[in-house]
């Protein structure tokens, strides 16, 4: 069951980047626009690869979000922050709105890939524990792609490996701890948004305590997960609707 389970979950991967790279060689003519195909086509593949699992509702679906949960993505929105504050963004061709649409996609289609079906193939198998972290070692793994399909250098897509799957870590246990993708999305999205077209860099000291922090607050989100029920009075309270 284990092996079917991290095979499932390796095949969904390999079969990410297969496509991947082929829409990317197909659209090379696009130049930085391939980009937004690339993940144009990869997000619709992730959508149809959820509905067919029939995941939508362990997803989220249309559930109203919960005050806890809100108050949880609130360290998110500071790590967010850290990258904007006091520099600011600087444009960058071809300007904002294709970063943004193109970053927003990456968001989607990789959150619903690791997030949403790999994450629910380990589950099946392995503690939720074991299923964050087998999901965010395969997140950074498959940032190796790096490698392939453009011209960084070794050492920098290895430190990329190490720092996406850390923020993979604080993704997946906000969604075994909720149950609600949709947030994640977005702050996948803005967060690969202003890391891109941050003004300037952060130090790497700041980068050192930000992937601290993302660990710490992994942890903390595990922690108190294991302590409530799956279904919690506190997490079902919606937020007040007019």
């Amino acid at each position: 069951m284990r092996g079917r389970a991290v095979l499932g979950s390796v095949v969904v991967m390999l079969a990410r980047f297969a496509v991947m790279a082929a829409v990317a060689w197909l659209a090379g003519s696009l130049g930085w626009y391939a980009g937004l195909v690339v993940n144009a086509v990869l997000s619709l593949m992730a959508l149809a690869l959820v509905h067919r699992r029939g995941l939508w509702g362990r997803l989220g679906g249309v559930r109203p979000p919960s005050r806890l949960a809100l108050l949880w993505l609130i360290p998110f929105g500071l790590d967010i922050a850290l990258w904007v504050v006091p520099h600011g963004l600087q444009g960058k061709a071809p300007g904002f709105l294709p970063w943004a649409a193109t970053l927003l996609l990456v968001g989607l289609n990789e959150e619903l890939f690791v997030r949403g079906v790999v994450l629910d193939l380990l589950e099946s198998a392995y503690t939720r524990v074991m299923a964050v972290v087998l999901s965010s070692c395969l997140f950074g793994l498959q940032h190796l792609s790096n490698l392939v399909l453009t011209d960084r250098g070794t050492l920098d897509v290895l430190e990329n490996v190490l720092l996406s799957g850390v923020h993979g870590l604080a993704y997946a246990a906000f969604m075994v701890r909720f149950r609600w993708i949709w947030p994640l999305v977005v702050v996948h999205g803005i967060a690969d948004f202003v890391k891109v077209l941050a003004a300037r860099p952060l130090p790497d000291v700041a980068i050192v305590a930000e992937h601290v922090g993302l660990l710490a607050l992994a942890v903390a989100l595990l922690v108190t997960g294991r302590r409530r029920a799956s279904t919690d009075d506190d997490d079902a309270v919606p937020v007040a609707v007019a």
